[in-house]
């Protein structure tokens, strides 16, 4: 169920931001992949999904790096527009695919 949840998040999030799950995944720093995966993290945190089950989806060694993406989610949802737009569009399309998972 984890890992079904965790690709629903993966899946719309790319589908919305317009960024491949490859993109998502890798450790790319364009700012569009960063936001992306901000947003990724924002959802899977919602979601109930501790740091380190997020480090370990993303391939990540450390639950830090995760934090700091939620972190950064929280300033750049307050000063990006499409940040916001992307996060309602998530928000909406989750509430359907994975409506009885939300915590």
């Amino acid at each position: 169920m984890k890992t079904k949840t965790l690709n629903g998040i993966l899946d719309t999030v790319s589908e919305v931001c317009e960024v491949s799950r490859e993109e998502l995944l890798s450790r790319c720093k364009r700012q569009e992949v960063v936001d992306a995966r901000c947003i990724f993290v924002h959802f899977c945190k919602q979601y109930g999904f501790p740091s380190k089950v997020i480090a370990d989806f993303l391939g990540r060694q450390r639950a830090c790096v995760v934090d700091n993406y939620a972190h950064n989610y929280h300033y750049f949802s307050r000063v990006s527009y499409i940040m916001r737009v992307y996060s309602q569009q998530v928000s909406d399309k989750l509430s359907v695919i994975l409506p009885d998972t939300h915590s």
